[in-house]
């Protein structure tokens, strides 16, 4: 009986657990895969990271039609696309480019970008729609954002504590392993955790944290301005990372200039304006009102304030005291509610600032 009982024992099936914990055993017990585990992980979660990875500001844009500055001078407009190492932005009538569809910008490329504009006028209701969701918790975030703001600050405030843990961490494993692997992949597992924190926390800077949703002046400079000029946008913070700054509900009045015998296209090509000596001509396809200030000549603007309403063509004559002015040019202008994108290289917020008005 007790040999019976011995064989019945020796052949019994093993239990579920005790296989995967074979697997377990052998990868804890086996240094070289342990190593390759680790590696394996390791760019498993990087490439995860650098996929998913998208500036905050930006995303706040995305599948929104915007117009783009570059600090040369050239506009660009359409639908924005947003990845982890550039922008893509889809022309919204393609057949004014031919056999040109969209327009990217790589991550090398961004430095050159002045400024992002979303403004209301060109939304659809759907995208209106959006951006007033975006606004609103914005302006009164609820409870659930608050607590992953507080947390992300959190996280930021002590990032070199955790990133200094994390290489300990590592260090101590390189030691208690023979693997020569898991020691040469520490500096990358190290980069791993590090981006990792840097995602948490994204940027934090508690003198600018303060405005979130309050209303603030950001003053822009161009660098390739030689007069290195300054303009005031007066609007609300809405967020802020560590490439650019997002202000939202800003109300801004425009000003350009056509010489006298020119013709130019504003507005996202929706604005005609045709020039000569004794006439101005404005078609104005855009959704808002134009206003033809007057000529200008020297230090002297002779007015003539006509206003071009939307979907209105207008005609008006020059003043006769102007035509034949040397370097005269036609002033004209008019005001947009947009959503503002800068980056920080060009972009500072300056001020705090009560309610913006209905002009700046």
């Amino acid at each position: 009986m007790i040999h019976l009982a011995i064989l019945a024992e020796q052949a019994a099936p093993p239990q579920s657990g005790s296989e995967g914990g074979g697997i377990l055993d052998f990868v804890l017990d086996n240094p070289f895969a342990l190593a390759l585990t680790v590696v394996f992980v390791v760019a498993l979660v990087g490439a995860f990271v650098a996929a998913r990875k998208r500036d905050r500001c930006l995303k706040t844009f995305r599948r929104h039609p915007v117009t783009l500055q570059e600090q040369a001078g050239r506009r660009i407009w359409g639908l924005l696309k947003v990845f982890s190492k550039g922008l893509e932005l889809v022309y919204e009538s393609p057949l004014e480019r031919p056999s040109k569809n969209s327009f990217l910008i790589y991550e090398a490329e961004l430095g050159r970008i002045l400024s992002i504009h979303r403004f209301v006028d060109r939304l659809d209701e759907k995208a209106l729609r959006r951006r007033r969701r975006q606004t609103r918790r914005m302006a009164d975030p609820p409870l659930g954002t608050r607590v992953a703001r507080w947390a992300r600050n959190i996280v930021n405030t002590f990032r070199d504590a955790i990133v200094s843990a994390m290489g300990m961490s590592l260090q101590q494993a390189a030691k208690t392993s023979p693997s020569p692997v898991l020691k040469a992949q520490g500096g990358q597992v190290g980069t791993v955790g590090t981006m990792l924190v840097g995602e948490t926390a994204n940027a934090y800077e508690p003198m600018i944290e303060q405005y979130i949703g309050r209303p603030v002046i950001l003053e822009v400079v161009n660098p390739a301005d030689e007069s290195k000029r300054i303009l005031e946008y007066h609007g609300y913070l809405g967020e802020y990372s560590a490439r650019f700054i997002l202000l939202v509900n800003v109300r801004h009045r425009f000003h350009e200039t056509v010489p006298l015998g020119a013709t130019a296209k504003f507005l996202e090509g929706a604005l005609e304006v045709r020039t000569d000596k004794d006439t101005v001509r404005v078609r104005n396809g855009s959704a808002v009102q134009v206003i033809v200030e007057g000529v200008r000549a020297g230090d002297v603007c002779h007015d003539i304030d006509t206003r071009i309403e939307p979907g209105e063509t207008g005609e008006t004559a020059v003043p006769q005291e102007a035509a034949d002015a040397d370097g005269a040019a036609v002033a004209v202008s008019w005001q947009r509610e947009f959503d503002l994108l800068v980056p920080r290289s060009v972009g500072v917020i300056r001020h705090a600032s009560e309610p913006p008005g209905h002009a700046n």
